[in-house]
């Protein structure tokens, strides 16, 4: 972000916050990475650390301007050798932890951006569950022998370490947005019994059974899974998360299309190219059918030989093979094409690389 005269509480909110993550990001980077570590490994983290201390110096600066009382206290706990992720921010809640002032405006958007945030690592939690219940199931049901345990072993290993990671994220932003929501600050009611704290027995994967257990009444469900961080009371809060639902299909849809044209303007090209080669190798045949001579109407050297019309035949047979053969793999890839391209120009929200004006979904 750059710093000028018109600065605005909601980008220094969100870049303070994503900030705040890349702090987290290096430091879990630079614990797991080990002792031993190569040139490389060394090169990436240290750009990395001066990429970060570079974005946190302009972000100091706007935050100065809004926020004084942040000054104050960083100059109070910061040393001339803090490290990249050592490096306080002091958030609007941080500052008001301390005993600063913050204006109110930014602590109620830093709670809306935590609160988004939370929502979103529960999210990305529920993927990597349902992840690891199809690795496990498929590691059950296919995988034998050593080199398949391994390999599936390694796979689930890195699940479960994004798992533990999406975790973290989230006990994070659940614990600003509570104590944001407190009495103290904002005076938010019922944010806890929407956004809960999670429990290491909460992180549990879903099953079918479960879910028809749940159904009867037998079991219960882990509240990750039924629990949708909405106020069935509050119909505005309800018609903004469809509306959020929506804005997120509608871009994916978009992405989707766009894919689908660049696809065919590949195959399109693809095939020009075929085309085009096969043109030139002919031209190159008719060319090659005649005797080459010099200016004297004497044949030509062809290395220690004179032209000849066995030479000429020669040329004339090997560029038409090529021809040939580029022929042939255009019809192939024309074949093999055409089902992929009637799926992309038919159906709901396809669109066709021939039409004049392209309609997005």
């Amino acid at each position: 972000m750059s710093v000028d005269n018109e600065l605005l509480p909601l980008p220094l909110v969100v870049e303070g916050l994503d900030l705040e993550e890349q702090q987290q990001c290096l430091k879990w980077d630079r614990d797991h990475l080990g002792q031993h570590l190569t040139n490389l490994q060394q090169l990436k983290t240290k750009e990395s650390a001066v990429s970060l201390c570079r974005r946190i110096e302009i972000w100091l600066q706007a935050q100065h301007l809004l926020v004084p009382a942040a000054c104050i206290l960083r100059n109070r706990v910061i040393s001339s050798t803090s490290t990249a992720t050592k490096i306080p921010l002091f958030l609007p809640s941080a500052v008001v932890h301390a005993g600063g002032a913050c204006p109110p405006h930014l602590l109620e958007l830093k709670w809306k951006l935590r609160f988004t945030k939370g929502i979103d690592a529960l999210e990305t939690l529920h993927k990597y569950l349902l992840s690891r219940t199809a690795i496990i199931k498929y590691k059950i049901d296919h995988t034998h022998g050593q080199y398949e345990g391994s390999r599936s072993s390694k796979a689930l290993a890195t699940v479960n370490a994004k798992i533990g990671a999406g975790v973290a994220k989230y006990r994070i932003h659940q614990a600003v947005v509570s104590e944001l929501a407190g009495p103290k600050h904002l005076n938010l009611v019922e944010t806890d019994a929407i956004f809960k704290v999670l429990r290491d027995r909460d992180v549990c994967g879903i099953e079918k059974d479960a879910m028809d257990a749940e159904l009867e009444g037998d079991v219960s469900l882990s509240w990750i899974w039924v629990n949708d961080m909405i106020n069935p009371n509050d119909q505005e809060t309800i018609s903004e998360c469809f509306h959020i639902a929506w804005c997120k299909s509608r871009a994916r849809a978009h992405c989707w299309q766009e894919e689908g044209l660049l696809i065919q303007e590949e195959m399109r090209h693809t095939l020009e190219t075929f085309e085009s080669v096969t043109r030139d190798w002919e031209h190159k045949a008719w060319r090659g059918a005649c005797v080459q001579k010099s200016e004297g109407q004497q044949p030509m050297q062809v290395g220690y030989l004179a032209d000849n019309e066995e030479f000429a035949q020669g040329r004339v047979a090997y560029a038409h093979k090529q021809a040939v053969i580029r022929q042939k793999i255009h019809d192939f890839c024309a074949a093999k094409w055409t089902p992929a391209l009637e799926k992309l120009t038919s159906g709901l929200g396809a669109i066709s690389l021939m039409e004049d004006k392209w309609i997005f979904a």
